[in-house]
């Protein structure tokens, strides 16, 4: 409210643009792949840390695309029904009225768990080799780093870099010519990082059942 009266001021003076929006940090800098900030940090608060200052500057192109369609190509009765229409919409926003950060946490937690269930459910190789017997190591050994491969390359730019196209995973050795054939032959709109760890649980499963 006390922003779109400032507004309404600027508006009789015709001072200019409002001040630029700032959401400059310290130079980045890369980690493997990732942007991190200046002050340094893992890749997962590398890759946060990205995604904020993406998200921070659309929403500044916004506000400053709303200013200028406020001041400049609306007339004087417009910008008071705009300016109305923000007003009633503002009382929706209350935190007398709706408790938006109290909400806005349930869903940032929500959020951020299922975000890191997901890193934690990487197939970690180690743990595997400890288990698998010698003949069938080298193959489910293969199975699980090409998942890993997989979901890297959708959330990492240096392994999408490494391998652009899946033709890629193939020459590095992750998969066979076959494979891939029957990787494309099924359609999806979303990563198919699971169908190597059905191929793992098919040939785990027949070992365990010849013995092996």
């Amino acid at each position: 409210m006390t922003g779109l009266r400032g507004l309404k001021a600027e508006k009789r003076g015709r001072a200019g643009l409002p001040g630029q929006f700032s959401c400059r940090t310290s130079p980045p800098q890369r980690h493997d792949g990732v942007v991190l900030s200046g002050g340094g940090g893992g890749p997962v608060l590398g890759f946060l840390q990205t995604s904020v200052q993406v998200e921070g500057k659309h929403l500044q192109t916004g506000l400053q695309r709303v200013s200028v369609f406020w001041r400049f190509l609306l007339t004087p009765r417009q910008q008071d029904l705009f300016e109305r229409i923000a007003l009633y919409c503002d009382q929706f926003t209350n935190t007398s009225y709706i408790p938006v950060l109290f909400v806005l946490g349930f869903y940032v937690t929500l959020a951020f768990n299922r975000w890191w269930g997901q890193y934690t459910s990487f197939p970690l190789p180690d743990n595997l080799m400890m288990v698998v017997g010698r003949l069938l190591r080298r193959t489910l050994m293969r199975y699980a780093n090409l998942s890993s491969v997989l979901i890297l390359r959708s959330i990492s730019t240096r392994v999408h870099r490494r391998f652009p196209t899946m033709q890629h995973i193939v020459e590095a050795g992750f998969m066979m010519p076959q494979e891939l054939k029957l990787f494309d032959s099924l359609h999806s709109d979303y990563n198919k990082y699971w169908m190597p760890l059905t191929w793992f649980s098919n040939v785990a499963s027949r070992a365990r059942e010849e013995g092996e």
